[in-house]
Order: structure tokens, then C-alpha cells, then sequence
């Protein structure tokens, strides 16, 4: 592995365990208007992206959300490493 590759997957990681802390702190205040408008001011301020309810079932939002930055990430690191094959296959040329 290239030093550009473990540079990426460490990028890779960091995003996800970003991902997960954003995901997992919750807003704990009195009444449903006052976090969604909480919630809304944060994704505003560009500090979380995604606002779910802490509800983890397959069917709930929240499970296709996680699901989707993992899916994300991983086909970033994909790319990278496909991207980094053929940058080494012309420097051979």
C-alpha cells in the first residue's frame, strides 16, 4: 500500500468516526418544536448534515442514512485506490 492509500484510508476513518459521534449525540431539551428547530439550526450552521430520530430499526431513516455514508466512504477509498492504479501505471510509461 502507497503512502497516498494509507493517507486516504485514515482520511476514510476519521470521516466515519466523524460521522458516528455527529449521529449519535442527541439534543436533550423539553419539547419536539424546540429540537427541530435545534436540529435544523445545526444543519444550517453546516455543523451536522443529517437529522434522524434516535429510532435504530432497519426500516427507520436513520439505518438507511448510516448505511448510505458507509456505502459512501467505501466507494471513495474504491475510487482512490482505482485512481491511484492508474496514476502509478503512466509514471511507469
Amino acid at each position: 500500500m502507497t503512502e497516498r492509500e494509507r493517507e486516504r484510508e485514515e482520511e476514510a476513518d476519521g470521516k466515519a468516526v466523524e460521522t458516528a459521534s455527529v449521529i449519535s449525540a442527541q439534543v436533550n431539551m423539553g419539547d419536539k418544536k424546540k429540537k427541530k428547530a435545534t436540529a435544523y439550526k445545526l444543519i444550517n450552521e453546516n455543523r451536522v448534515n443529517f437529522v434522524c430520530y434516535a429510532d435504530y430499526r432497519e426500516e427507520k431513516e436513520i439505518h438507511s442514512v448510516v448505511k448510505r455514508i458507509l456505502d459512501k466512504i467505501k466507494a471513495d477509498i474504491d475510487f482512490n485506490r482505482l485512481l491511484d492504479v492508474h496514476q502509478q501505471q503512466a509514471n511507469k510509461k
